[in-house]
């Protein structure tokens, strides 16, 4: 029988490794959350991450390559290109936008996106059919699940598995998030969020808060969203969105923009997602057998 209840997280900016069957960067987290939940709880989750900077990570250390001979500082130029080159390669282009999904793109920003897909298919297979699915996503990881459910809400795409379709996303808590950062070459009247992504659960499995963000006090790459523009300030006034501040890191790095990579470790982030897991699991258990 599969899992009851699904998490998918999401790295982001930087090249990760992937394991074979096991889990890399979200290890630190995804053993909190266990030892907050207990073994038989976290039992009835199905935890697996999302890789997708081996989209870009060849063609950024060709290119790493290809300089040593011009410059200097080589191990802080790798640092930079694979970090902040992520940024610059994932853009939503105007033939993305329009383009035929019978023919799939060649861009990074549809590459990544089918990575996405992939592995939201991939953990459907471990869950039971009616499971709900909540998203992890940690910095550009948070820009990119945003613009996928987006995309797929826009295309109104009917059919697929209902991870792949985002119709049964019962929470998205992001950290370390940069969104805000996307938006200013947009009006913000005219900026739009992703629509409530759980239409496909049941009104028992509906959180009023689905959206939960995480931002570091010192962590120049995470931010608020709700300040980002009137549609997100909304979502907040109705209790959809809320933002949270702390304090990630210990005494070297919470005082810092050394704190972005500090979530996976962070007692605050793994007690609040432990929170939310938690409450779902006590939902399921009391929903009737269909």
């Amino acid at each position: 029988m599969g899992k009851d209840l699904a998490v998918a997280v999401i790295h982001g900016i930087g090249t990760q490794r992937r394991l074979e069957d096991d889990l890399a960067f979200s290890r630190p987290l995804c053993e909190r959350v266990a030892g907050h939940l207990g073994p038989s709880r976290f039992e009835q989750i199905a935890w697996r991450e999302i890789h997708w900077s081996e989209v870009i990570a060849e063609r950024q250390e060709e290119y790493v390559e290809s300089i040593k001979d011009l410059t200097r500082s080589r191990f802080f130029r790798r640092f930079f290109v694979n970090n902040f080159g992520d940024a610059g390669a994932y853009q939503h282009t105007h033939a993305t936008a329009l383009g035929d999904d019978d023919q799939p793109s060649h861009n990074t920003y549809s590459r990544i996106h089918a990575e996405v897909s992939a592995a939201l298919f991939e953990l459907q297979r471990l869950t039971s059919p009616q499971a709900p699915l909540v998203i992890l996503a940690h910095s550009l990881g948070g820009h990119i699940m945003s613009n996928y459910i987006y995309d797929v809400q826009q295309r109104a795409r009917r059919g697929q598995f209902a991870f792949q379709n985002v119709s049964t996303v019962a929470g998205l808590i992001t950290f370390g998030c940069n969104i805000p950062l996307f938006l200013f070459s947009y009006p913000k009247e005219g900026i739009t969020p992703i629509a409530r992504p759980d239409s496909g659960l049941p009104a028992a499995l509906r959180r009023e808060t689905w959206w939960l963000n995480f931002h570091g006090v010192h962590d120049l790459l995470g931010y608020p969203l709700a300040p980002a523009a009137p549609a997100y300030a909304a979502l907040e006034c109705t209790d959809q969105l809320k933002d949270h501040s702390i304090w990630p890191g210990n005494w070297l790095t919470r005082w810092n923009t050394l704190s972005h990579n500090s979530y996976w470790h962070s007692r605050r982030l793994a007690g609040e997602i432990s929170l939310f897991l938690g409450g779902l699991l006590e939902d399921l258990e009391r929903a009737p057998a269909s």
